[in-house]
């Protein structure tokens, strides 16, 4: 079987284990929060209106922006301890494609907490999301939340640099190159 097809099998097969495993982890940590903060969940639903529904919390204002934020923090803490572990001398080529995939989606989810604030700051945010409840909640200065989402981003960044993604991802890319 020729390099191009295995990367191919593999994006296939692992990206919609991923996006529900990303689904699980974002709406866990929306769960755990509650949990903490004395909830008991109700619902946990995945797929495309995934959502956690709870009762019984007390929330502090810092709770409920960390409660806010923890659909976006739990996937990016977890992804970058799972960087932290990535080898680029591993010679499978899905490990390869599921670590990419874990890299790009995470500044992807991030952005959103660079845009929506900006966004807020000529017309209405998209009401019920994450960003715009934590922006409520807190009173922080959009810019400022951009900016926090914009260092995490770098963050990433930096670390998969560090770590040898980049590298690997390009010569992932110089196969498909090489076939045109």
């Amino acid at each position: 079987m020729s390099s191009k097809i295995k990367y191919i099998l593999s994006f296939l097969l692992f990206a919609p284990a991923y996006l529900l495993l990303y689904t699980a982890i974002h709406e866990g940590g929306h769960a755990i929060i509650a949990l903490i903060y004395g909830g008991k969940i109700d619902n946990f639903v995945l797929g495309f209106n995934a959502y956690v529904s709870h009762h019984g919390t007390t929330f502090t204002v810092f709770g409920a922006a960390l409660h806010d934020a923890a659909g976006m923090l739990l996937p990016t803490i977890l992804g970058i301890i799972a960087i932290c572990f990535y080898s680029n001398k591993i010679k499978s080529i899905s490990y390869h494609i599921c670590y990419l995939l874990v890299y790009i989606s995470l500044p992807g989810s991030i952005l959103s907490w660079v845009g929506i604030p900006i966004i807020s700051m000529f017309a209405q945010p998209p009401q019920g999301d994450d960003v715009t409840k934590f922006l409520n909640v807190t009173g922080f200065h959009p810019l400022l939340v951009s900016l926090g989402a914009i260092l995490l981003v770098g963050l990433l960044v930096f670390l998969a640099y560090r770590k040898g993604i980049y590298r690997k991802a390009k010569e992932i890319f110089a196969v498909f190159k090489a076939d045109t």
